[in-house]
C-alpha cells in the first residue's frame, strides 16, 4: 500500500515544458544582458571621464607654462599660421641675462625651449614637453590691441594677417614702416579702411590709415603685395576687441609682435571613438611692457 501511494505521487509531478524553458531561458538571457551592458557602460563611462580629466590637466598645464612665461616676457613674438612657433623674451635685472622661451607644436605635443643668452649660447638650457594630446588645428595665439608686423614673402608666397573682430566696435590704423614696400587692405563683412568697404593699397607715403570693425565678425586683411620686398608695419587697436592673426603663411616667416594682450587658445582631444572628448580654454595674457 505505501509502494503504491508513492508510485501514485511520482506519477502525479510534472516537469518543465519546453516552452517553459525557453521562456526561462530568454529571460536569463535578457537579464545576463542587461548587467552585461550596464558593466560596458560603467567601464566606458570611466574611460570616457578619464580621457575628459586627462585633456583637462593638458590644457591647464599648456596655459600654466605659457601663462608664466608670457607675464614675464617683454617681447612676444607669434609666427605662422596657428602662432606657433610663440617666443618670448626678458632680461633679469640684475645679472643682465637675456632669456628666451620658445613653444612649438610637434605632432600632438606642446614643446617648451628655454635659452639664456641665446646669440651667444645657441642650445636651449632644457627641453620640455609642457603637454601632449594637443589638437593642434584648434590651438593657436593672437594678439589684441595693436603690434607690429612682417610679412616678407612677397616674392616667394603670399603672407596675410587678418584683423578680426569677433564683438564689433573696434577701430584703428594701420601703417608700413620700410620705404618701397607696398601692403593691401581689404575690409570684409561692414568693415572699411579709411571710410570705404573696398581695397585700400597702403605704402610708407599713405601714413596711418585707420580701420574699424562695426559688427561682429567684420574683419580687415593685410596682404603683402609687393613682388620682392618685405611688407612691414603696425596696426592699433583702441578698444582691443579685434584680434590678429597670420592667416597665409607657408613658410612660417610672416609675424606679429608686441601685442597689448596674448590670445592662447588651447584644445587637447584624447581618446578614440565613443570614448574620444576634448577640452577648450581660452587665456588671455598680459605681457609685461615692452622695453
Amino acid at each position: 500500500m505505501i509502494f503504491h501511494r508513492l508510485g501514485l505521487i511520482h506519477k502525479n509531478q510534472r516537469g518543465f515544458t519546453l516552452v517553459e524553458l525557453l521562456v526561462a531561458i530568454a529571460i536569463t538571457g535578457l537579464i545576463t544582458g542587461g548587467i552585461t551592458m550596464t558593466i560596458f557602460q560603467v567601464f566606458a563611462g570611466n574611460a570616457r571621464t578619464s580621457n575628459h580629466m586627462t585633456a583637462v590637466r593638458q590644457v591647464q598645464n599648456a596655459g600654466y607654462w605659457i601663462s608664466h612665461d608670457a607675464q614675464m616676457a617683454r617681447g612676444v613674438v607669434i609666427t605662422g599660421v596657428s602662432g606657433f612657433p610663440l617666443t618670448l623674451t626678458w632680461t633679469e635685472y640684475v645679472s643682465g641675462d637675456e632669456h628666451q622661451v620658445v613653444y612649438t607644436l610637434v605632432g600632438d605635443q606642446l614643446q617648451r625651449e628655454h635659452y639664456t643668452n641665446r646669440a651667444t649660447n645657441p642650445d636651449p638650457d632644457a627641453t620640455a614637453i609642457v603637454a601632449q594630446y594637443i589638437d593642434s588645428a584648434n590651438t593657436s595665439c593672437a594678439f589684441s590691441g595693436g603690434s607690429a608686423f612682417s610679412l616678407p614673402d612677397g616674392d616667394v608666397t603670399v603672407d596675410v594677417f587678418t584683423i578680426t573682430d569677433a564683438v564689433g566696435g573696434d577701430s584703428g590704423t594701420i601703417s608700413v614702416t620700410v620705404p618701397g614696400d607696398v601692403t593691401k587692405a581689404t575690409p570684409v563683412g561692414g568693415a572699411t579702411v579709411n571710410g570705404g568697404t573696398g581695397p585700400v593699397t597702403i605704402n610708407i607715403g599713405s601714413g596711418a590709415v585707420a580701420w574699424t570693425t562695426p559688427v561682429p565678425g567684420s574683419m580687415i586683411i593685410i596682404t603683402n603685395t609687393s613682388n620682392s620686398d618685405v611688407t612691414a608695419g603696425n596696426w592699433t587697436s583702441t578698444t582691443g576687441t579685434a584680434t590678429a592673426t597670420v592667416t597665409t603663411d607657408d613658410d612660417s616667416d610672416a609675424t606679429l609682435t608686441d601685442g597689448d594682450v596674448l590670445i592662447l587658445t588651447i584644445t587637447a582631444t584624447v581618446g578614440t571613438g565613443s570614448q574620444q572628448t576634448s577640452e577648450t580654454r581660452v587665456y588671455e595674457v598680459m605681457p609685461r611692457p615692452g622695453s
